[in-house]
């Protein structure tokens, strides 16, 4: 896959290279480090694509090493990118992770992990009230 950012074109590449570093970036042991993308910090969505901007981060630089192309994006330029494209390209890049390959299998089934679309056909509802 590829995303496009400031109009210009950055591969991704997952596995175990981007996992590596993305639990590098963060500090944190794998299974914690995924659960900052997958489950968040229990209090927001923002918090998980925040992350998600992150392990990207990871993926475009794993891409650079091993096609010997441009890498070093900041996540603040992705998350500027989830804020134009929206969450059809939030959606693409975990279809994206999930479908690529660890160990010679399907991440989603080495993981067990599924994600669920954002069903934009459903009006937003504010659950709770802010300050």
């Amino acid at each position: 896959m590829e995303i496009s950012i400031n109009g210009e074109k950055y591969g991704l590449l997952w596995g175990l290279a981007a996992i590596d570093r993305f639990c590098n970036l963060v500090e944190l042991d794998l299974e914690s480090a995924l659960n900052l993308v997958f489950a968040g910090d229990g209090k927001s969505q923002i918090s998980q694509t925040i992350a998600l901007s992150k392990f990207i981060t990871c993926a475009i630089d794993s891409y650079a090493k091993v096609n010997k192309t441009v890498g070093g994006i900041n996540h603040e330029q992705i998350l500027m990118e989830f804020d134009n494209q929206g969450i059809t390209l939030v959606e693409g890049v975990l279809d994206d992770f999930l479908h690529s390959k660890i160990l010679g299998q399907n991440v989603s089934d080495y993981l067990g992990i599924t994600v669920t679309k954002v069903d934009d056909t459903k009006p937003a509802t504010k659950k709770n009230k802010l300050l």
